[in-house]
């Protein structure tokens, strides 16, 4: 996947620059005496040629694949199955990466469309089958865990896709700065190698590792039609409620346990009487006399007298 997510966008990027490549092998301008372009057909191409080619290859191979790939690997996975489909789209892909050694041509974009048929494959054989077999994978595991988890796996799948266009737009700029690749005719012939064992060597890689991983699956159609067989009748079976789990042994304690023997007394239990406090007495209700109360008149001691108010004579004494 990553492999032809990365073969994609460079082929999208490095078009842009080799579209308006001159066709000259000693690198000369393509522009007349006058300054014209060059529009004599001999392969020379200008500049505005870089965004052209990239969205021609885009549109033809988006007609290919759906028009032409899809079809045809979805009537041979009903013949010979999903999984030896996936691995005859895949090795058909790589005829079209050892066409793009060849076909590397600076001037000369149009050259990627004789490929394009052959890589096409690999990339609709994998969009095709990939989520059919992934619903095959749901089914399995439904079968086994009683969950439906359809969801779950559709978002690793398209996790991974996302990741693979991820990890593919950075490597792309990488491997063409390591490569020397510069926008422009005036590129060594070291750039236009390197750029071609990346091309050819690392899709090629990428896809037999996937054909390798692919050979352990093995999920085939009798298979397949037997798990949604036995998950109908699952489906149609009457929903019983639950016993309870009885144990089949006693539990037996790791120590025993000692028991000693009742004794039973003969003599009879002597019992006290319960006394129980007398019944308090309340106070009557007291009654009230209507005759009047007699007083007594209160004394109170007499007003004290004081003795005289003494007198004094003005005339002399007699001796």
């Amino acid at each position: 996947m990553m492999a032809m997510m990365m073969t994609m966008v460079m082929m999208a990027m490095t078009m842009m620059v080799i579209g308006g490549d001159g066709g000259d092998d000693d690198g000369d301008d393509a522009d007349d005496a006058d300054g014209d372009e060059d529009d004599d057909g001999d392969g020379d191409g200008d500049d505005d040629d870089g965004g052209v080619w990239p969205t021609l290859h885009g549109c033809v191979g988006a007609l290919v694949t759906t028009f032409v790939v899809i079809p045809i690997v979805a009537k041979i996975s009903k013949k010979i199955g999903k999984k030896k489909t996936f691995l005859f789209s895949q090795g058909i892909s790589i005829i079209g990466y050892l066409l793009f050694w060849f076909l590397f041509i600076p001037g000369k974009p149009y050259m990627f469309l004789i490929a394009l048929p052959f890589f096409s494959f690999g990339i609709g054989g994998l969009f095709t089958l990939m989520m059919s077999m992934t619903a095959d994978v749901c089914d399995l595991d439904e079968l086994n865990t009683g969950k439906r988890r359809e969801g779950i796996l559709g978002a690793i799948y398209w996790w991974m896709v996302k990741f693979g266009l991820a990890v593919a737009g950075l490597l792309t700029g990488v491997i063409m700065s390591l490569v020397g690749f510069e926008q422009g005719p005036n590129n060594p012939e070291s750039a236009i190698t390197g750029l071609r064992i990346f091309y050819t060597g690392l899709p090629i890689l990428g896809t037999l590792i996937a054909m390798w991983v692919m050979n352990t699956y093995d999920i085939d159609e009798e298979k397949a039609a037997e798990n949604r067989e036995k998950l109908a009748a699952r489906k149609a079976e009457p929903i019983v409620p639950m016993k309870p789990i009885i144990p089949t042994k006693p539990i037996v304690p790791t120590k025993p346990i000692k028991t000693t023997k009742p004794t039973v007394s003969t003599k009879s239990i002597k019992t006290t009487k319960l006394t129980f406090p007398a019944k308090p007495t309340f106070p009557t209700k007291p009654t009230f006399s209507s005759k009047p109360i007699k007083t007594k008149k209160l004394t109170f001691p007499a007003k004290p007298t004081f003795p005289a108010k003494p007198t004094f004579s003005s005339k002399p004494k007699r001796r």
